[in-house]
């Protein structure tokens, strides 16, 4: 579903750059995840996402370097929290239990010494098995547009590549791992801009040059590509830098190789394991597009795993007060 159209579903987003519909065609027969619908192109879909990830990564931002399980039962029943989150500056948070939105990068990084006491082993494979990589955008913006109006990508092919067998190039030349420049329409919302991309190990050294150097090297690719030597330099250059940002490490997960979705659903499982302790059920959760089988690597399948896991928690605190419920009502039948 790419276009809004009031009459193909329900809106689910109430801002002016919408991003998520439900259908209502045969709605009873979909399931939640069946029905959300992702408009956009590029990644530029609105400003919800941002909005997210704001809430998502708050824990993140004040770098966290601890989730511990208390272990004391006398402190337990006197504080009446299971987990403990011990920040960076010495600030200890108390909490009944603990969403772990971090990326798949951080954990990998930080799995031994983030946990206390330490991720089973079931976890941890699943964490070495999981692969994350580096994809980064690299947005243009010119006064004026250089292409035609028809023109919708500008490709890179590398005649002298064709016969290579390698799969990374040296460092001076990081940039023929650009593939193309996407143009973002319509011109009316986005201005003239084109949207570059660049992966793997080519896209890390990209990180390190600093904006001027990069604007100046794409700048080149587009006049050699194009012919037109005229070309001049973008006002503006934006783009991220995903795998050397030290509280991601890595744009998304991907199924690598000796992986699988066995691997994801293990990820998302919460802690303790109900079938090894008799601890308190669900103390530290898992979330984030890592864990999401079906919409791994997307900002809907991180958006979906949130969901998920705040519905767990919902549901086992009915259940308790179902079974409370229950409790209280045989204990009145047996006085009366």
């Amino acid at each position: 579903m790419g276009d809004n159209d009031p009459e193909k579903g329900e809106l689910l987003s109430e801002n002016n750059n919408e991003t998520y519909y439900e259908t209502e065609d045969d709605e009873e027969e979909m399931t939640r995840e069946e029905r959300m619908g992702f408009s956009g192109k590029n990644g530029l879909i609105s400003s919800s996402p941002g909005t997210v990830y704001d809430r998502t990564t708050v824990l993140i931002e004040q770098d966290p370097i601890s989730l511990e399980e208390e272990e004391e039962e006398d402190e337990e029943e006197e504080e009446g929290y299971q987990v403990s989150v011990e920040c960076e500056d010495c600030e200890v948070i108390l909490a009944d239990h603990v969403i772990v939105t971090m990326s798949l990068g951080m954990l990998k990084k930080f799995h031994e010494t983030m946990f206390r006491p330490s991720l089973p082993h079931e976890k941890v494979s699943a964490v070495q098995m999981l692969g994350i990589n580096t994809t980064d955008k690299i947005f243009l913006e010119f006064e004026e547009p250089f292409w035609g109006p028809e023109c919708n990508s500008i490709q890179f092919v590398w005649e002298d590549d064709a016969e290579t067998e390698s799969l990374t190039y040296s460092e001076e030349l990081w940039y023929k791992k650009i593939c193309s420049f996407d143009v973002l329409y319509p011109p009316e919302r986005y201005g003239h801009v084109l949207s570059g991309w660049i992966c793997g190990e080519e896209a890390i050294i990209m990180e390190r040059y600093d904006d001027e150097i990069v604007a100046e090297t794409c700048t080149d690719l587009l006049r050699r590509f194009t012919g037109n030597p005229n070309i001049p330099k973008p006002r503006r250059m934006l783009r991220s830098r995903w795998g050397s940002n030290p509280y991601i490490r890595g744009s998304y997960s991907y199924i690598r190789v000796g992986s699988s979705g066995a691997d994801v659903e293990e990820l998302a499982k919460p802690l303790p394991y109900p079938e090894s302790t008799k601890a308190t059920p669900m103390q530290i959760l898992f979330a984030g597009e890592a864990t999401h089988r079906k919409y791994y690597s997307t900002t809907h399948g991180a958006l979906l795993s949130g969901q998920r896991e705040a519905t767990r928690l919902i549901e086992m605190y009915q259940d308790l007060l179902r079974g409370k419920d229950g409790q209280d009502g045989r204990t009145q039948q047996t006085t009366y």
